[in-house]
């Protein structure tokens, strides 16, 4: 058996399993055909497996080798089908990068209608994540004024008590304090207070001691130095 029938029946079996949905055999078979063919050709067989399987960076790499060939219409096809594996895979940039190639040879109506949705939901994702770091960014201010707004709250407390403790020491410095005549002044007699029984004798023996004495110096005297 010669290679070219090989080649030829090789081809028929991958195209058979694809068609009949069993894309993991054809994959399977495009893949040993890939080891001796690298033609554009197979690299597009080999991508349509991928895609099929969800294998959607795969699929982008076998078209974008495929879009090497020199058949313009296979070129189209490997570069559509190259963005919608990117489109698939969540690579916006590189799907509208094969779009616009795509655009550049032809005027392709499905490929204008998948560049304007790449780029519309590209700068839809673009504003998700602005809209997102700003709010990071919001919430990471926000902890840092709640922060500052603890610490002030627990500041205050004690800053209170060392102002009421600094303006007892300024109330103690501030009282006026008594001269030493005032600290040793003894307390005055009133007039008129009560005696004590003690104090009551003794100014009644007083007033026996001094009576006849003032009696005899006040006393009027007659002829003889006699009183009257």
């Amino acid at each position: 058996m010669n290679a070219l029938l090989v080649m030829i029946l090789f081809a028929a079996s991958g195209n058979s399993a694809y068609k009949n949905g069993e894309f993991q055999k054809a994959l399977e078979v495009w893949q040993k055909r890939a080891k001796t063919d690298e033609s554009p050709a197979v690299q597009y067989n080999l991508g349509a497996a991928h895609y099929r399987l969800g294998q959607f960076d795969e699929a982008r790499k076998a078209f974008e080798r495929a879009a090497s060939a020199k058949d313009k219409k296979l070129q189209e096809k490997s570069r559509y089908n190259a963005g919608n594996a990117a489109f698939k895979a969540n690579d916006l940039e590189g799907a509208i990068q094969n779009y616009e190639d795509v655009l550049k040879s032809e005027k392709d109506a499905d490929a204008e209608h998948n560049l304007s949705l790449a780029r519309k939901l590209l700068q839809q994702q673009k504003e998700q994540k602005e809209n997102e770091r700003k709010e990071q960014e919001e919430e990471k201010e926000k902890k840092k004024q709640d922060q500052q707004k603890n610490q002030q709250q627990d500041q205050q407390p004690k800053e209170q008590e060392e102002k009421k403790q600094q303006q007892g020491k300024n109330d103690k410095q501030d009282k006026p304090m008594p001269n030493k005549a005032e600290q040793k002044e003894a307390p005055q007699d009133i007039p008129g207070a009560p005696f004590t029984r003690e104090q009551a004798k003794r100014l009644l023996e007083n007033l026996r001691e001094t009576r006849p004495k003032a009696e005899r110096q006040t006393g009027a005297q007659g002829p003889g130095g006699k009183n009257w």
